[in-house]
């Protein structure tokens, strides 16, 4: 667990580790699963988990949570663990940060949160501007298509 001045909450239930699989440092396009372990020591109902993306000057990439994705969390109490699969994580080449947090129900306080504690580093074949590195290809065109000849405008 890194922790340091960037985490708060009121530790009714604490995030104890997050690690991320295969590894913080990742080729764009691949995928990554996050899991964060918690405990609480007294039941806790219905609090909400969040995970983001930012990069370093806090601009958001993802941010997800448990309750705009209709995920029901079970009754909190003790040490369990939860993961968070990204399929494919599409992100340009550069430094990002993974936060993630606790909330009660209603999003009144953060549990726990911990905001740019968790480096990740992203890796393109090609290198390009902007937030995205999707799979895309360019393609040319030898040929005018048959249904396309003289609608060309000059």
């Amino acid at each position: 667990l890194r922790v340091n001045e960037n985490r708060f909450g009121s530790q009714e239930v604490a995030i104890t580790d997050v690690r991320l699989f295969p590894s913080s440092h990742l080729t764009s396009g691949a995928s990554l699963r996050i899991e964060i372990d918690y405990r609480s020591p007294h039941p806790v109902d219905a609090a909400i988990f969040c995970v983001g993306i930012t990069q370093p000057d806090g601009t958001a990439c993802v941010d997800v949570n448990t309750l705009d994705m209709k995920v029901p969390v079970p009754k909190i109490q003790g040490s369990q663990a939860l993961s968070l699969w990204c399929v494919r994580l599409d992100l340009n080449q550069g430094k990002y940060f993974v936060n993630v947090g606790v909330f009660k129900e209603d999003w009144e306080y953060a549990y726990d949160y911990h905001w740019h504690v968790y480096p990740l580093i992203i890796d393109t074949q090609t290198s390009s501007s902007g937030l995205l590195s999707p799979p895309m290809r360019w393609e040319f065109i030898t040929q005018p298509r048959a249904n396309e000849v003289g609608s060309l405008a000059i």
